[in-house]
């Protein structure tokens, strides 16, 4: 199955209806049970208590074929009405359930395997706009919660991921939605990696762009010009001009708030150029 697939992309995605649902059936996270006072005890002791049988390997390899499915498909024009008539039920069935977190290092794996396949599928452009704006309600909040994850990949991946949806559904969110996704996309300006604070600099340009501004509230825009402008000040010269170029995108929602806080900045910052 997985040879036919990697040999034969384009066959694989015209009868990509059968393929598919032969993946569907088997990479769905199994059912949780109750844990055993063994399991309470192994898992209280720092032990990783692994609920998957033998399955966990066919999750794990067929989520690999279907990342490699999207991006040999990607690669072939021919592909893309089936990846585009395939995508919803792809993030339905395929990404979201492998998306959410569950302890452990194996669900950690899935977890990553099931976000390169959505950033593969988001980056050939395949996902059409209306089947992005039907599945981003879930889709968001899970990629969010994967900029916390311990390894720098995920954390990665996760950025770039939102940064594709985002710019995909420009002017399409609402307050509540900008509401809660900022304080999670800020928190990564202190990222241990510096490519990841990199990354979430041009994931919060496509964020400040991503809704009308009526819906970018004075709290939000005042508590994120406080923290770019900390940043501003970074010794990484890179980090600097990635902030200074958010910072210039939220110039467009108020001026005058940026002005002010530039101004303020002043007093605290070590070297005023960017200033």
């Amino acid at each position: 199955y997985d040879v036919l697939i990697r040999v034969c992309p384009r066959a694989a995605w015209e009868n990509h209806t059968m393929v598919l649902n032969i993946m569907y059936q088997q990479i769905q996270p199994p059912e949780r049970r109750e844990r055993t006072s063994e399991e309470d005890r192994l898992a209280q002791s720092g032990m990783e208590v692994v609920y998957d049988g033998p399955e966990v390997d066919v999750r794990l390899t067929l989520l690999a074929t279907l990342e490699g499915l999207v991006r040999a498909g990607s690669e072939d024009w021919h592909c893309g009405p089936d990846i585009g008539a395939a995508s919803t039920d792809i993030i339905r069935r395929a990404v979201l359930p492998n998306l959410v977190w569950r302890v452990g290092r194996v669900d950690a794996t899935i977890r990553k395997v099931a976000l390169a396949v959505c950033f593969g599928l988001l980056k050939c452009g395949g996902t059409l706009p209306q089947s992005l704006f039907d599945t981003a309600g879930e889709l968001v909040p899970l990629l969010c919660s994967n900029l916390d994850d311990s390894e720098v990949s995920p954390r990665m991946m996760a950025c770039m991921c939102i940064t594709v949806v985002l710019e995909r559904l420009q002017g399409a969110f609402a307050a509540q939605s900008c509401n809660e996704i900022y304080p999670l996309l800020l928190k990564r300006l202190d990222d241990s990696n510096d490519q990841v604070r990199l990354s979430i600099c041009t994931t919060l340009e496509s964020f400040f762009k991503c809704a009308p501004k009526e819906n970018y509230n004075s709290t939000l825009l005042d508590y994120s010009l406080d923290q770019l402008y900390v940043h501003l000040d970074d010794k990484d010269s890179s980090i600097q001009q990635g902030v200074y170029s958010v910072i210039k995108v939220v110039s467009d929602l108020s001026r005058e708030l940026v002005l002010k806080k530039a101004e303020n900045a002043k007093h605290t910052h070590r070297d005023v150029a960017m200033l």
